[in-house]
């Protein structure tokens, strides 16, 4: 609303990277006002912000349409329905970027077609359901289109493209990046019907040859970017044509184009002067004659990709360094022939080198390193591995000389000691990835120096470093917080201690490596999965302690599990891979070799749970008959639905295994016919597992939709909704907290709810296992219906909602509203209708308020005026020492600047016992001190007619003067005419007769500001009185305005009085410097007394 009200021309705004903001409260809200409020918006970027759901977009069609450019890159939860709207209410965008909006489908894009000629910029990149009618229709609607990206839609072949080629002719870029399908056609039409293409990416387009090749370089002369990757079948032919063809090409990348031989380079370093980035890596036919050639005819390269080209030698290097000196970017992995010499002269010619690769180059001695730490000083990345001659003294000199070093690979250089790594953490403070690997001589004192210097430090790798013990992980846990990867690989004295550590203290865990780490027990395991929940690979192989129980809760715990390794871990049965089966079905790779208890039903759960699994070693399962395709198979089958894959699995009943119904869910299986296959076979709707939970908190939106409508009926049939389960709540709150869930897919209301508080729900329950109150888990999913239907049930059962309930984090609704962005008048009246307080203290017996009061007081203002005229209670002392008229009067000051300050409302707290010259509990302002700072004129004014004292102090001294004067002197107010008009009232002392006569007129009326004691009779709402009384503050706020006017000559009068009141002021301040410096000379006489 601050937008709408205060920049009704916004053109522009910019959200990037908003990525906490949530669809409801702060994105979703302000954008329907956005659409309301700003309908000259052209330009919005929502990049990164993946809480945007179509219902923003769908405003904004609505109420934006000169949009042109919109970024919705990475808002994954945009569907075609966004799309359309916006192709059919933005007739002008020419900019739309949907990059990562996988649920994009051929109906978006063929809508766009249709309503949006003049789009010129469209990103699609990663919208893999694409095909090539999407295409077809955009090449026949947008004939301006100058850039296109089918990033990784796979469904795109020469159809599509050739269609472009013949509609869109001022194509520019165009990304083809993993759509396999296209061939030499596609390319053929693009040379011929887009003479103007500079960018074009065919990455693992393999089969591309040098036809299309050398089509684009006799119909494309402005190319600068073409990227060849993994196009298998190029050879000189094409290269040579490029040359001849494309005189501007900058960059040129022919990874894996494994034809490619001198010829080519030869050639492009005679045809492309201006080219700064080159990718040969695994051209291994390159010599060094052809990077002599770049050398002297490319003396603009920055970056140069040379790795796996074995016949590099040094004389190619040296000519690198004479002749690029800008080269930043060199890779030269598996160049073993390269010495000491190359680096020398790489370190002497290219000051700016940030990358070097020299992986295998085992030649390499201190004195290159050494070199580089002389010349390079902005080196960021280097490659050492496996450079075994490399000792402690090239580390050092690294430290000493590149402070910018970010990645540093050390992997078999088994001379380094802890010396090298105590001096990388004293040097090179920005490190976050370093690899020790097969280092042996490192112990515990390098890591706690890296923890102590480097707590930007993301990866570690130290495999077979064996001294390495657990004071060595504890320190990383407590310095490096931003850890994602970490090999602990054969360090075989670590125990459950050290993984302890990491759990707490390195939350963003995403890879970690216990190989051969035979000490660990389950309670290790535990502790990740409680404190790392991005965990995404672990290998736990030969940890023969590990049981059940650790899989089982990295199951629970885990959901994004990819990689798990148990290889050699005996104690491992059917129940921990059922759990991972329902915990993780982004599970990729599992290695169950030599777990010799698997069975086929673990094969099958797999199957059911973890669509996306296509590693599965099970070598030595002996009881193990099936594999996973043949239980993909079977389970596929029309024969074999849900139901049935839950009566396969009911004869799994061994103890330590969940119950049919959590094993069903652990398995992704249940739907409403197997539960009702389980309840056939003595299934229990309320069973808990041996954990006390019941089975749809496993996946609460997919599971609780399952339950729902079987669970009311129950409690209709059986009238046992008061029954008690193990987890101290009745069957009837289990049902409400399950319907509440549900709400997302299971429409839920009031009458819903009301039926199963009647049947013995509690509305104030905590949810078992998620330790949320109901009221909680109500306003989480208020989008869905669920906070209406509670707090419309409450009401009409004049139930008590306990407004004092906190979750597991110690929030109460209102903590959490306010941390959800979501604190607004509408909610707070909504809250206030089943006897929220709004007036409700902290603890501390501050209101929660005062932590941002500009942004929260607006959300109070209304719901306080409205409470204390309902209830009548504005006398009543708080326990901060004011009362609620007063502590209302100060929320209806802070929220002024966005909601209009309106004098009955002002008039009528007065009249309810509000204290104009009051101090503001911790804030320590007076009313008119919050008047000034904004300089808000309609309220000082008010203040001052009212009979505010212009001298009263706040906690700090601080007068309204002193603050006004403040104000006046910043130098961004030097002319704001808002500014001196508060001053000069401040400096008068009142307010203008016409004004001041008006607010006392109005005060003597009681402030009547509508809706009297019959307001609430018919059909009238909270909502309509506020309605009614915002409709009256802004017919007051027209009158005042008309008085302003009338007023002017008086304040002209005012005016012409500052001159002569600024020098009694000069005069004033003369005497307070005096009275000051008396002041001090008495303190200290004071002082020296005592």
């Amino acid at each position: 609303m601050v937008v709408v009200e205060m920049c009704p021309n916004l053109t522009s705004l910019n959200l990037n990277n908003f990525s906490n903001i949530t669809d409801a409260a702060v994105v979703a809200l302000p954008l329907v006002a956005l659409a309301g409020g700003c309908p000259n918006l052209t330009s919005l970027d929502l990049y990164n912000c993946p809480n945007i759901t179509d219902a923003a977009v769908v405003a904004l069609a609505g109420g934006c349409p000169n949009l042109t450019s919109l970024n919705l890159n990475n808002c994954s939860n945009i569907t075609d329905a966004a799309v359309v709207a916006l192709a059919g209410g933005c007739p002008n965008l020419t900019t739309l970027s949907l990059y990562n909006c996988s649920n994009i489908t051929d109906a978006a894009v063929v809508a766009l077609a249709g309503g949006c000629p003049n789009l010129t910029i469209l990103l699609l990149g990663n919208c893999s359901n694409i095909t090539d009618a999407a295409v077809v229709a955009l090449a026949g609607g947008c004939p301006n289109l100058t850039t296109l990206s089918l990033y990784n839609c796979s469904n795109i072949t020469d159809a599509a493209v050739v269609a472009l080629a013949g509609g869109c002719p001022n194509l520019t870029t165009l990304s083809l990046y993993n759509c396999s399908n296209i061939t030499d056609a596609a390319v053929v039409a693009l040379a011929g019907g887009c003479p103007n293409l500079t960018t074009l990416k065919l990455y693992n387009c393999s089969d591309i040859t040098d036809a299309a090749v050398v089509a684009l370089a006799g119909g494309c002369p402005n190319l600068t970017s073409l990227d060849l990757c993994n196009c298998s079948n190029i050879t000189d032919a094409a290269v040579v044509a490029l040359t001849g063809g494309c005189p501007n090409l900058t960059s040129l990348d022919l990874y894996n184009c494994s034809n490619i031989t001198d010829a080519a380079v030869v050639a492009l370093a005679g045809g492309c002067p201006n080219l700064t980035t080159l990718n040969l890596y695994n051209c291994s036919n390159i010599t060094d004659a052809a990077v002599v050639a770049l050398a002297g005819g490319c003396p603009n390269l920055t970056s140069l990709k040379l790795y796996n080209c074995s016949n590099i030698t040094d004389a190619a290097v040296v000519a690198l360094a004479g002749g690029c000196p800008n080269l930043t970017i060199l890779l030269l992995g598996n160049c073993s022939d390269i010495t000491d010499a190359a680096v020398v002269a790489l370190a002497g010619g290219c000051p700016n080198l940030t990358t070097l690769y020299l992986d295998n180059c085992s030649n390499i001695t201190d004195a290159a390193v050494v070199a580089l730490a002389g010349g390079c000083p902005n080196l960021t990345t280097l490659y050492l591995y496996n450079c075994s001659n490399i000792t402690d003294a090239a580390v050092v000199a690294l430290a000493g000389g590149c402070p910018n070093l970010t990645t540093l690979y050390l992997s078999y250089c088994s001379n380094i000691t802890d010396a090298a790594v105590v001096a990388l953490a004293g040097g090179c403070p920005n490190l976050a990835t370093l690899n020790l690997y097969n280092c042996s001589n490192i112990t515990d004192a390098a890591v706690v120096a890296l923890a102590g210097g480097c707590p930007n430090l993301t990866s570690l790798k130290l495999y077979n470093c064996s001294n390495i013990t657990d004071a060595a992980v504890v320190a990383l846990a407590g310095g490096c917080p931003n850890l994602t990867i970490l090999l602990l690989g054969n360090c075989s004295n670590i125990t459950d201690a050290a993984v302890v550590a990491l759990a707490g203290g390195c939350p963003n865990l995403t890879t970690l490596s216990l190989y051969n780490c035979s000490n660990i027990t389950d309670a290790a395991v535990v502790a990740l999965a409680g404190g790392c929940p991005n965990l995404t690979s672990l290998n736990l192989s030969y940890c023969s302690n590990i049981t059940d129980a650790a899989v089982v809760a990295l199951a629970g715990g885990c959901p994004n599990l990819t990689s798990l390794k148990l290889y050699n871990c005996s104690n491992i049965t059917d129940a921990a891979v059922v759990a991972l089966a329902g915990g993780c079905p982004n599970l990729t790779t599992l290695n169950l070799s030599n777990c010799s208890d698997i069975t086929d039903a673990a094969v099958v759960a797999l199957a059911g749970g973890c669509p996306n699994l296509t590693s599965l070693d099970l070598e030595n399962c002996s009881k193990v008959t099936l594999d996973l395709h043949r239980a993909r198979t079977a389970i596929a089958q029309p024969d074999f639905p849900a139901s049935q894959h839950a009566c396969a699995l009911l004869g799994f009943t061994q103890a330590h295994v969940p119950h049919p119904v959590h094993l069903m869910a652990r398995c992704n299986a249940l739907s409403v016919d197997a539960l009702n296959t389980l309840l056939a076979n003595g299934a229990d709707l309320y069973d808990l597992d041996d954990d006390n939970k019941h089975a749809y908190v496993h996946s609460p939106a997919s599971h609780a939709p399952v339950f729902v409508g079987l669970m009311i009926e129950s409690l209709r049939a059986n009238a046992d909704g008061a029954t008690k389960l193990a987890n101290d709540i009745n069957k009837a709150t289990l049902a409400l907290f399950v319907a509440l869930r549900a709400s997302p897919t299971v429409p839920i209301s009031a009458d819903i709810v009301s039926e199963l508080v009647t049947a013995g729900a509690d509305v104030n329950a905590v949810e078992p296992t998620f330790n949320t109150p109901v009221f909680h888990v109500a306003f989480t999913l208020a989008k869905h219906g669920a906070l209406k239907a509670l707090l419309e049930a409450v009401a009409a059962l004049d139930v008590v909602l306990d407004q004092s309930a906190v979750d597991g984090n110690g929030a109460t609704v209102l903590d959490t509203i306010i941390a959800a962005n979501q604190l607004t008048a509408e909610r707070m009246v909504e809250l206030g209708g089943v006897g929220i307080d709004p007036f409700t203290l902290q603890p501390d017996t501050t209101h929660v308020y005062v932590a941002a009061p500009v942004e929260r007081s607006s959300a109070f203002s209304s719901a306080m005026v409205a409470w204390i005229r309902e209830h009548g209670d504005g006398a009543t002392k708080l326990a901060n020492g004011i009362n609620k008229a007063t502590l209302a009067l100060f929320i209806v000051l802070h929220a002024a600047d966005t909601i209009p300050f309106s004098i009955p409302a002002f008039a009528f707290l007065i009249n309810s016992g509000a204290d104009i010259n009051a101090l503001e509990p911790s804030l320590g302002l007076r009313p008119l001190h919050v008047a000034v700072s904004p300089s808000n004129i309609l309220a000082t004014m008010a203040l001052l007619a009212a009979g505010a004292d212009v001298w009263a102090l706040g906690s700090n001294g601080e007068t309204a003067m002193s603050i006004a004067s403040a104000v006046l002197n910043k130098s961004d107010s030097a002319n704001n005419l808002a500014t001196k008009e508060v001053y000069n009232l401040i400096v008068t002392g009142a307010a203008p007769e016409p004004v001041a006569s008006y607010v006392r007129e109005t005060i003597a009326a009681g402030g009547d500001i509508g809706g009297g004691a019959d307001a609430s009779a018919g059909t009238s709402t909270r909502v309509d009185k506020l309605d009614a009384e915002l409709a009256d503050t802004k017919a007051e706020l027209a009158n005042t305005k008309a008085k302003l006017a009338a007023a002017e000559v008086e304040l002209a009068d005012v005016r012409d009085h500052v001159t002569i009141a600024t020098g009694n002021i000069a005069a004033l301040q003369a005497d307070r410097a005096n009275i000051l410096q008396h002041v001090d000379k008495a303190i200290a006489i004071f002082q020296a007394r005592r």
